[in-house]
């Protein structure tokens, strides 16, 4: 090669030595660009699935405890026999959509453990692994027309590699038992007869005869709780009333008239509040004075609760 030959190629070296430095340049920014993009669109990702969770768990709590107390209700109208532990069941039906470790009803939708599958598969379809554990859940009494749902709930999300979101979620959902059918008076009725809970105060005569034509119920001392009423008993218990300072107890008016339409035994000396009218005891009732409803019996100590007077 001649010296000019040299001379050229020495030029076209030092013309393409800048353009293939600026090329390897380039490329090494744009592969980091494309890495910080990369971890950007994996990282909004990951936040956004958080937080559909976020959002999802209280009402897929909500949904799956409503849920299993309307079956729950549905197991004792067609088995008439009343749950042994009432919180303990409702969890199960929750959990795994069994009552006494079998199938009953229409549960298998909106409950937690389905719920814990949906949201796993959820997150693969983004590429990331989701880990759910259940510390912790139960149902007890939050006040007379209220249950509180407590859930403790671990959930790890990772991509395998960098990214990972590691939360406990505790939530308290205070679920309302009104509109739901009472199980005590279906129990005590032989199912012939249903109640639902709808709230009302007594404070005269008039409310009393409103509350009993309406079959409406109002909070009690010594009435059975909600969970008492699933689990067939007259009387709030010592369990339900260690789990709440609140006053959990309810109690209704039962309609003589309605049980003697159904050729029920009247005990027409007994006082009509539920808990009492129900009782194997003796719990003399006496004519409300001025009372629309000639049959209406109370107590003494009801009377003096709703503020009526007694024909003696």
């Amino acid at each position: 090669m001649g010296m000019r030959g040299i001379f050229y190629s020495a030029i076209a070296m030092m013309l393409i030595v800048p353009i293939v430095l600026y090329i390897i340049f380039y490329m090494d920014v744009t592969e980091t660009q494309l890495e910080e993009v990369s971890t950007k669109i994996k990282g909004d990702t990951l936040s956004g699935y958080a937080k559909s969770i976020d959002q999802d768990l209280p009402r897929i709590l909500e949904i799956s405890s409503r849920r299993a107390i309307s079956t729950a209700i549905s197991y004792i109208d067609a088995n008439g026999e009343a749950l042994d532990k009432a919180d303990e069941r409702l969890i199960e039906m929750m959990m795994n959509g069994t009552i006494y470790g079998s199938s009953f009803g229409l549960l298998g939708s909106g409950l937690v453990k389905e719920w814990v599958e949906a949201i796993k598969a959820k997150g693969r379809s983004y590429g990331l692994e989701t880990n759910i554990t259940v510390l912790d859940l139960d149902i007890k009494p939050y006040d007379s027309f209220n249950v509180l749902l407590s859930a403790s709930i671990l959930i790890n999300i990772t991509d395998g590699k960098k990214m990972e979101i590691y939360r406990i979620y505790n939530e308290d959902i205070i679920i309302s038992i009104e509109g739901f059918e009472d199980p005590l008076y279906g129990l005590e009725t032989k199912g012939l007869i249903k109640r639902m809970f709808v709230k009302s105060a007594i404070h005269d005569l008039s409310s009393l005869d409103l509350a009993e034509e309406n079959g409406l119920y109002t909070n009690s001392t010594d009435g059975a709780s909600f969970l008492d009423r699933l689990e067939g008993n007259l009387e709030t218990s010592p369990k339900y009333n260690s789990m709440t300072t609140k006053q959990i107890g309810l109690e209704t008016i039962v309609n003589l008239p309605d049980l003697s339409t159904y050729g029920l035994p009247i005990k027409s000396d007994q006082s009509n509040i539920d808990y009492l009218y129900f009782s194997s005891a003796s719990h003399i009732g006496y004519p409300v004075n001025n009372s629309a409803k000639s049959w209406l019996k109370l107590d003494k100590g009801h009377a003096t609760i709703y503020g009526v007077q007694l024909i003696e």
